[in-house]
């Protein structure tokens, strides 16, 4: 522990303090001092450049002043409460100060006489604050009060009003100390030779609140008489402060030395003081000056002797600290006293008449840890603030023996985890010395303790570390089997399951949460080595050996849960792999689980799906009436399902599909619901499938609708019809070519007679007996009048007599002679037309076009009657010469192709004549500007003279 003594600068503060301080406080880092006139310094520690001044109002007439005498601040640093000498007391409001230090100094709200107590001319010597707005106050003359501070509103703003007062108590002797424990509801109080206790009931069924009936006015109703007392030597000098407490701990000065203890401990006992620490006086090195002023720390009990600073052990009664502030002959060090609004970080201060001083105390830890390790205080030992991790590691250390030699092994192996002061070994050595199931436990807990301390750097130790305790979790799970098969009491099974249980959970976690501090081949070998095939799956369940787990469930005819982790790992190569024999055992669970994994490519499903549907085959093959409702094609399902769902390009999973509906059941059975179904199908997903697969598929197994269906999509009418036929279909075949279907067929008009031919060929031959006059004309009607009775008249035998034919016969000739009359018609309209298109030829022949004099060559803008040129519809003319120049210099090849013949063979004097006649008739055919001609010059640049372009130049 170290200690040093520092000097507080107070330059900002005129010369009016020198040797005029009385009274010093600090709570809540809020330091607070008055000097004898009355005026108070205020300083917030947090920002200690803005200090607030106060001038008390004392009365200063006649030949005695008042001067303050003593104050006492509030835990939250906002109160303070003031005694003068002449026994008046304020209670000011330094929250308020601090925050209109800017203000009028002398506010009315600012402070508060304390009236009640004013008035009783008390002598206050000792003050203990219960909370924040209330405190107990001890008299010279014996008397104890309870102060309450009326109109207390909240911690940030209050005001403060008059006090409520309340007498608690009357004492022989003057209260020299006070200690309220809230949380306990206990009173400790000190008067004379005498130390006393009152003792509330914590466990009481009040129904107020905490905060109310745990108030010492409450306590002392309730218990007028103290619950213990204790009496020790007075003190022969009066002079001082002779009591400290701190939290549940207090310090008092007798006549044979310093009674110290804490008061929680002591009050569970009869006697509160029979054992109770005593530093004897004698112990105390030698001084003149008796003690002034006594406070406690954590650990240490800090006293005041003249000018010197002694600082006691409390644990071993050893001086720690004894030294002398060096001070003027005017200066006299008036008392001590510390801020412990931060219990982690306190503040301790001196004060004298002239000065302040700050009393600095680092590592005080460092210097009672192992006291508190002998004394059993483990857990107080790793509270303390400042511990180095060597510290902390030798606390755990001890702690850890301690607990194992008290056989608290659980305890002693989180102790020992916590510790890097012995090697793992000598620990592991400790437990398998005195091997039980309880040790086995503990060692369990302080090598995963060990493990989790462990960084990525020690990858060889974790996985010793890691192997270890997987060993050790199978030893106590085969023990704990073993203990099962042989135990007979039901209570006692109950209780060993609950172990074995406890012990599955325990490893599967930690298999879980160390997967990385694993050598992974060695955990497997620990796990089967020692039987344990459960957690060898779980194992390689995490490290993703999934074709393992799944084969062992497989094995096992574990179908759910070889399922399950299928649908967990979303794994297609594991369901393609292990399809077929979960199809076969459960089918109805297994596609639901594909349908999860949407990964999965049905096409490497076909095998297992065509496995199991052989399987289903031969199943409904001995009661197809009943088996094929009792148990669905579950094959199919998935199909359709897939095929509804994703809609696939594949044709192998259409063809799939119609070969289970079409070869379903058996070939001799007719299910028509099932064909239309199949025909719908494939109307539905047209063009998805093999066609001529299906077409075979359906003639083997006699799908006659759906063969029908497929020569009609092939457009192969003809050997649809010779199929129907053939099968007795005579409906089917006459739906086939019928009226409705003309749209759809794709045949001339008489191969369709042909067709009805042999329709008709059929009905006749079927219906010898029947009324052959009726069924004429039900065949001439359904054929749309295709056929004629004149077509049938072939197909009749020998025996028909013409009494059936007659009416037939007759309605054909009546056709037959309004066709001709229509042909005559027609021929007559074709006559009259010849003779309008010669009239047409010739007056075509005569036409000309009026042109206008000094009418310009299109092409060149010359006159165009200079030279030979040419006239068209279009009202353009071009000279000869012109016109044969833009042909040439065009892109239609065909009509330059022609010019440049007609030029080589121009000198042939036999063909010239007509050869002219010939070439005219080709210039003439179209207009060079009007035709694809011109269009084909569109890319052509524009063309503008000189003498334009210069007339735009600016």
């Amino acid at each position: 522990m170290e200690i040093s003594i520092e000097k507080v600068q107070l330059d900002f503060i005129n010369n009016d303090i020198a040797g005029n301080i009385k009274t010093f406080q600090v709570q809540s880092n809020i330091m607070c001092f008055g000097l004898r006139s009355g005026l108070l310094f205020i300083i917030d520690l947090d920002n200690p450049a803005e200090a607030c001044q106060y001038q008390l109002q004392l009365t200063t007439s006649g030949a005695n002043s008042e001067s303050l005498s003593k104050a006492w601040l509030s835990p939250n640093g906002k109160i303070l409460f003031i005694k003068t000498d002449f026994a008046r007391y304020y209670f000011c409001d330094i929250y308020n100060l601090l925050n209109s230090i800017n203000t009028s100094k002398g506010k009315l709200s600012n402070i508060t006489q304390a009236k009640k107590l004013s008035r009783k001319r008390c002598d206050i010597r000792s003050v203990q604050w219960c909370n924040n707005n209330s405190l107990l106050c001890g008299t010279e003359n014996g008397k104890l009060y309870y102060i309450y501070i009326h109109d207390y509103k909240n911690m940030e703003n209050f005001l403060l009003g008059e006090s409520k007062l309340v007498k608690l108590y009357q004492s022989k002797h003057s209260i020299d100390g006070i200690s309220w424990i809230a949380n306990e509801n206990v009173c400790l109080v000190a008067s004379g030779q005498k130390i006393m206790l009152w003792k509330g009931n914590n466990n009481s069924n009040n129904k107020k609140s905490d905060t109310i009936a745990k108030d010492p006015e409450t306590l002392f109703k309730e218990n007028p008489n103290p619950f213990n007392e204790e009496e020790f030597e007075k003190v022969h000098k009066e002079g001082g402060t002779k009591f400290a407490s701190l939290q549940n701990s207090f310090a008092w000065v007798t006549g044979t030395g310093i009674v110290y203890e804490e008061i929680v401990k002591s009050s569970e006992k009869n006697n509160i003081l029979s054992d109770a620490n005593v530093f004897l006086n004698i112990e105390l090195p030698q001084s003149n000056f008796n003690i002034r002023d006594i406070i406690l720390t954590q650990f240490h009990i800090m006293l005041l002797r003249g000018s010197t600073i002694t600082v006691i052990n409390q644990l071993n009664n050893e001086i720690a600290f004894d030294e002398t502030i060096p001070i003027t002959e005017q200066e006299k060090i008036l008392g001590i006293t510390s801020d412990y609004s931060d219990i982690h970080h306190p503040t301790f201060w001196c004060f004298s008449n002239n000065n302040i001083y700050e009393i600095i105390i680092k590592k005080e830890a460092n210097s009672v840890w192992k006291m508190l390790c002998v004394n059993g205080q483990y857990e107080k030992a790793l509270s303390l603030e400042g511990l180095s991790s060597i510290e902390r590691s030798n606390i755990f250390q001890e702690m850890g023996e301690y607990y194992f030699k008290d056989s608290k092994f659980n305890e002693a192996a989180q102790s020992f985890g916590n510790s890097f002061s012995s090697p793992i070994r000598s620990i592991a050595l400790k437990f398998f010395k005195t091997s039980s199931t309880n040790t086995n436990n503990a060692l369990l807990e302080y090598l995963s303790i060990k493990l989790d301390s462990l960084d990525s750097s020690n990858q060889v130790q974790k996985i010793l570390l890691s192997s270890w305790i997987v060993w050790i979790y199978m030893k106590l799970f085969n023990d704990l089997q073993e203990d099962i098969s042989v135990e007979h009491n039901i209570d006692k099974l109950a209780k060993l399951n609950d172990s074995k249980e406890n012990i599955r959970m325990n490893l599967k976690k930690f298999l879980k949460t160390h997967l990385e501090s694993f050598d992974k081949y060695t955990i497997l070998q620990i796990l089967s080595k020692q039987q344990g095939h459960e957690f060898s799956i779980y194992f390689e369940n995490l490290l993703g050996h999934y074709d393992h787990v799944l084969s062992y469930w497989i094995d096992q005819k574990n179908w759910n849960e070889a399922l399950k982790l299928l649908v967990e790992t979303q794994d297609p190569n594991s369901c393609i792999k292990f399809a077929s024999i979960l199809l076969l055992n459960c089918p109805e669970e297994t596609i639901i689980a594909w349908m999860k994994i949407p990964q999965l490519q049905p096409t490497k499903l076909i095998p297992a799906l065509l496995n199991y549907f052989t399987h289903y085959q031969k199943k409904i093959s001995t009661n197809p009436e009943t088996n094929s409702i009792m148990e669905p094609n579950y094959a199919l399902n998935y199909l359709k399902w897939y095929i509804d769902e994703y809609g696939t390009p594949e044709k192998i999973l259409y063809n799939t599909t119609i070969y289970m509906v079409v070869s379903g059941y058996p070939s001799h059975v007719v299910d028509e619901i099932a064909e239309e179904n199949i025909i719908k199908f494939m109307k539905l997903h047209e063009g998805q499938y093999d066609i001529e697969f299906i077409l075979r598929l359906t003639m083997k197994y006699k799908r006659i609708r759906i063969v029908l269906y497929i020569y009609s999509l092939l457009n192969l009418y003809e050997d649809a019809v010779n199929f129907a036929l053939e099968n007795g279909m005579i409906d089917s075949a006459k739906q086939l070519i019928s009226q409705d279907n003309n749209d759809e067929i794709m045949l001339d008009e008489k191969i369709i007679k042909e067709l009805w031919i042999k329709i008709a060929k059929v009905i006749l031959y079927e219906n010898k007996t029947q009324d052959i006059k009726s069924i004429i004309k039900t065949i001439i009607h359904e054929s749309n009048e295709i056929l004629t009775i004149r077509d049938l008249l072939p197909l009749f035998n020998q025996f028909t007599t013409i009494a059936n034919l007659k009416e037939e016969l007759i309605k054909s000739l009546e056709t037959h002679g309004q066709s001709m009359t229509q042909v005559s018609e027609d021929i007559k309209q074709s006559i009259k037309m010849k003779k309008i298109i010669v009239q047409d030829i010739e007056m075509f022949k005569q036409r000309y076009v009026m042109l206008e004099p000094r009418v310009s060559c299109s092409h060149c803008n010359m006159i165009l009657q200079t030279r030979k040129f040419f006239v068209f519809p279009c009202n353009h003319s071009f000279h000869t010469d012109c016109l044969i120049k833009v042909i040439l210099n065009s892109n239609d090849y065909i009509l330059k192709s022609k010019i440049e013949n007609f030029q080589a063979n121009y000198n042939n004097k036999k063909k010239q004549k007509q050869s002219i006649k010939e070439f005219e008739t080709m210039l003439s055919s179209k207009c060079v500007l009007c035709s694809e001609i011109n269009i084909n010059n569109i890319d052509s640049p524009l063309q503008i003279e000189e003498e334009e372009l210069a007339k735009w130049e600016i």
